[in-house]
């Protein structure tokens, strides 16, 4: 039985195969480390991630390579920035919609927080921003796409308000860089942090953050240690990236990353038109479907989430694994925005789509669907 994957939310599958094949010549003709040798093995290395900042800071129309820093994931990322600019007694204000990577970290180092005014589908209302703010705010972090809905924040309109009352915009591009672009400058963003293995196509142990070489100064690291640097210095150094790097990088991962950034360059367009395809496809095929719920509301991220209160969604995703499509359900490390859509304790089912799925398997997942709806008495 053929795998239908529809789980790129969580990370995209397949990797174009430029990303294996980099990560392949890597182990098989290189795995040197990264500023610990003299030989042209490292230097080739070190070469391949100088190009992924770039390539990156570029991807944000940023001109600060050297403030790329690259972490094993997003939620390092954010608990590194998280944990390094704010302190116990700061304040921030969020969306209704924040992943546990952002609520967790606030809440266990006692940083306050007060929730934006939003709509009903969780887009913050720009022009209340003011009376969120307070003397102790520090911050303001917002998820650029959301997780289970796929709600678009306007991250023009938040950061360039913000920037009025000197307020740095953190964002958390996890769900949205790749499928949307991004002006750190333009936009007002201080702080961006990214995952590589979603919409971006690297490998899983891949990310970081992406700001400017103002801010970055008041950060401090997560971890501190080896940078192959200043070794004569038993404190860290100030030097970027290093003073963010300690320790072996996941080198083999970022070769992989570098790769899936020139993949996503060439083919970007391509890309964002087969998903949002697809996308729109899947919620026609569903529409009609009284005892389902859609949670869906962006044209620019493929993701649709669905819940009932006639069927156990988890069910249903146990139907479709048994069929061996892959999907995934339930509260999606993101309580907050169950609880804002009303579909706390019990979740959603959530399809989402890469361009390399087909209208054929979204067809072939409609019928086990509507097959599942058949056995429960509900079509």
């Amino acid at each position: 039985m053929k795998r239908i994957y529809l789980d790129n939310s969580s990370t995209s599958y397949p990797k174009p195969k430029s990303v294996i094949m980099a990560m392949s010549d890597y182990f098989y003709e290189n795995g040197s480390n990264l500023q610990r040798g003299e030989s042209s093995y490292n230097f080739d290395a070190e070469d391949v991630i100088m190009s992924l900042r770039e390539e990156l800071s570029k991807l944000v129309s940023s001109n600060n390579p050297e403030c790329v820093i690259f972490t094993p994931n997003v939620t390092t990322a954010l608990n590194t920035v998280i944990r390094g600019y704010l302190k116990s007694g700061d304040h921030v204000i969020i969306s209704p919609l924040e992943h546990n990577a952002v609520m967790r970290p606030l809440v266990e180092n006692n940083i306050s927080y007060t929730l934006l005014d939003s709509d009903s589908f969780g887009h913050v209302i720009e022009e209340n921003i003011k009376k969120s703010i307070k003397k102790e705010t520090k911050a303001c972090i917002i998820q650029g796409a959301n997780n289970v809905t796929g709600c678009v924040q306007n991250i023009n309109k938040i950061g360039n308000t913000l920037k009025e009352y000197g307020i740095p915009l953190i964002l958390d591009s996890a769900q949205s860089l790749g499928h949307i672009d991004y002006n750190l400058e333009k936009d007002n963003i201080s702080i961006l942090c990214f995952t590589g293995h979603k919409s971006l196509f690297g490998p899983q142990g891949t990310g970081g953050f992406i700001t400017n070489s103002e801010i970055i100064k008041e950060i401090k690291p997560l971890i501190y240690g080896g940078t192959g640097s200043f070794s004569d210095l038993l404190t860290q150094p100030d030097n970027l990236p290093d003073k963010f790097e300690s320790g072996t990088q996941n080198i083999i991962g970022l070769m992989g990353l570098n790769a899936a950034i020139n993949y996503l360059k060439d083919n970007k367009e391509n890309i964002r038109k087969t998903e949002r395809e697809l996308r729109s496809y899947f919620i026609s095929l569903l529409d009609n479907i009284k005892c389902i719920e859609i949670h869906s509301y962006s044209d620019e991220i493929p993701i649709v989430s669905i819940s009932s209160n006639s069927f156990d969604v988890a069910k249903l995703a146990n139907f479709l694994s048994s069929n061996n499509i892959q999907t995934r359900v339930g509260l999606h490390c993101n309580v907050m925005t169950h609880k804002f859509i009303n579909t706390y304790p019990s979740g959603t089912i959530r399809f989402s789509f890469s361009h390399f799925n087909t209208k054929a398997e979204l067809d072939m997942c409609f019928c086990y669907i509507k097959e599942f709806l058949n056995e429960e008495g509900l079509l």
